[in-house]
């Protein structure tokens, strides 16, 4: 299976450097590879993240576990360039670099060059050359929010399940996924929760200019609108048109701004103008601060769900908002929670947005916060698991 799996990949990669001469960001994801040079330290310990979502979600157990281990070399590595040194918190983390591909030679060398004491692997980052060889060299082994569902495809051949059993521990998020692990003959996990609720309690560097905020708030209730898409816009435009008795700040998904047919007819202004217009909507066009903004919110939307999935919303669940998103909220586990617990709604159309709206107008923020309450500590829960681990060696 492994010579299989090998020689898949490297097909794969392959076909990845053909495309990338045609494909902006493929070409970016080769060459970012390409041109770095990684390095060694004393005592290495390495975290590894798919991208900027999974690094923010452990983000707070980095900075404790570099707080406690003053002299590890917090090594940072990524696969997806949405990961870039200036989303970093180089506080604690002392170099950052992207992991290269998952071939077997490459596995061998990157493990031999960095030399780690400890490996991490955030949620479902399963390499399988990278884990035989750290395995194979005894090197402790974690995996943090690890996630998994009954028909995940890690689960269909045994070579894959025994990959599993090689981390020395498996810091489950939720019960769930330790349910399965465990039908799976995978006895070495502990639930441990999810890290995204301390790095989100914790996420306090974020500059934003609060005068020009409360200038365009005045003494209106606000609706924000984070991470959306034209599809989300075609939900709220009517809403917008009707009712101006609030005001909205709109954040959208990467360059979903540009072009957008639906907003030009609006009267807006952006965050990053002087402008002292009158407009009902301002236009959050700076990267990195929506999390902040969520706190002057009366309602928060969350775009993403007529998509490939609704965004994050634990952010301003963290405010105490109630939050609203599209249908297409299924494989998260947080707004079903949120649901369940009358904190959130998904809309499908024009209509149930208005509704939603409106029943949200009082809404108990306290009923937010205590949810988000009751989930903080999964970081703190992993650093007792491996100092017992340490004292019983």
């Amino acid at each position: 299976m492994r010579v299989l799996y090998n020689i898949s990949l490297s097909l794969i990669w392959l076909i990845i450097k053909a495309y990338s001469l045609f494909d902006k960001k493929t070409k970016l994801f080769v060459e970012l590879r390409k041109n770095q040079k990684i390095i060694s330290k004393e005592n290495v310990v390495l975290f590894h993240c798919s991208s900027l979502g999974e690094y923010e979600s452990i983000k707070y157990f980095i900075r404790i576990y570099k707080e406690k281990n003053k002299n590890s070399s917090i090594f940072l590595s990524a696969f997806s360039p949405s990961l870039q040194r200036h989303n970093i918190d180089f506080n604690f983390v002392d170099y950052f670099f992207y992991l290269p591909i998952d071939l077997n030679k490459t596995a061998k060398k990157i493990i031999s060059l960095i030399n780690p004491k400890k490996v991490f692997f955030v949620k479902k980052e399963i390499w399988f050359n990278y884990i035989f060889e750290i395995s194979k060299r005894k090197i402790p082994l974690y995996l943090i929010s690890g996630k998994f569902k009954k028909k995940d495809i890690i689960f269909s051949f045994n070579w894959m399940i025994n990959h599993l059993k090689m981390f020395d521990f498996i810091f489950t998020n939720d019960h769930q996924s330790s349910d399965v692990l465990k039908s799976k003959n995978i006895n070495n996990y502990i639930f441990s929760g999810d890290t995204r609720f301390d790095s989100i309690s914790n996420s306090n560097k974020v500059d934003i200019n609060q005068k020009r905020i409360n200038d365009f708030c005045g003494d209106k209730d606000i609706i924000v609108f984070g991470s959306v898409y034209k599809e989300d816009l075609r939900i709220i435009e009517d809403f917008i048109t009707k009712n101006n008795s609030y005001k909205y700040l709109i954040a959208f998904h990467n360059d979903c701004k540009k072009n957008n047919e639906i907003l030009k007819k609006y009267d807006y202004i952006n965050y990053s103008d002087n402008s002292q217009n009158k407009a009902n909507i301002l236009i959050i066009d700076e990267f990195g601060i929506l999390k902040k903004l969520y706190k002057f919110a009366k309602i928060v939307y969350v775009g993403g769900g007529f998509n490939k999935g609704v965004h994050n919303i634990l952010e301003p669940i963290f405010f105490g908002n109630p939050v609203l998103f599209g249908p297409k909220f299924k494989n998260f586990d947080e707004a079903k929670n949120a649901i369940r617990l009358g904190i959130a709604m998904p809309v499908s159309n024009k209509n149930e947005f208005e509704v939603s709206v409106e029943k949200f107008k009082n809404f108990d923020r306290s009923k937010s916060r205590e949810y988000f309450k009751s989930n903080l500590g999964a970081s703190n829960n992993i650093m007792l698991e491996l100092e017992k681990q340490k004292n019983e060696k």
